[in-house]
């Protein structure tokens, strides 16, 4: 689904922000384009009319409602999973090379080592492990360390109380881990990094 099609979705909901999709109180779609939308949406399965969803709508519809009911967040760069106190999860996943979200349930029980994995500059690394802290604002940590998104995992988590965001970065064959909210930069192996996720999850 396009940004504009989860917002007209939603809108059949409550209108209501999405965790980890744009500020919806800040968009101002006219109703002209939100009948193109709902054109596209028509043509794609997704609605039977301007007003009516088919099957394949209605289950995309109740899976955001059932998303927007988590209690917990989190968020590995494009990827949110949403987790309810009962220990079901789904995943909002986003690919920035087409503009596409897609929503679906997925497994509880999570494999945090085939995550680990899937971040190929976690694998093969000879980590220095020695005790390192240093604090440091986010300006310069870009500037200093200068980690790009492809060796890098951006970590958030939000309970619905409060937000921590992290970011797990290689540099010099050494992985570190940055603290956004207490602007502290860590060493970390790969380990530590299977241990955070298994907590999390």
């Amino acid at each position: 689904m396009t940004f504009q099609e989860l917002y007209v979705l939603n809108r059949a909901l409550d209108g209501q922000n999405i965790y980890g999709i744009a500020d919806f109180s800040e968009v101002n779609i006219p109703d002209i384009s939100i009948d193109i939308y709902k054109e596209n949406m028509i043509k794609r399965g997704i609605l039977k009319d301007k007003e009516n969803f088919t099957v394949q709508g209605a289950r995309i519809l109740s899976y955001i409602k059932y998303y927007k009911l988590c209690d917990k967040y989190i968020m590995l760069n494009n990827l949110i999973v949403g987790k309810r106190t009962n220990g079901s999860m789904i995943a909002l996943i986003y690919n920035p090379l087409i503009k596409d979200y897609k929503i679906l349930p997925i497994s509880s029980n999570v494999n945090v080592e085939n995550i680990v994995k899937s971040y190929k500059f976690l694998e093969g690394i000879s980590v220095n492990e020695e005790f390192f802290v240093e604090k440091i604002d986010s300006k310069e940590l870009t500037i200093k360390y200068g980690y790009k998104k492809n060796n890098s995992l951006y970590l958030k988590i939000f309970d619905n109380v409060k937000e921590n965001s992290y970011i797990i970065f290689l540099y010099s064959n050494i992985i570190y881990i940055y603290d956004e909210e207490e602007y502290v930069l860590k060493r970390i192996g790969k380990k530590q990094i299977i241990g955070i996720l298994k907590k999390v999850f």
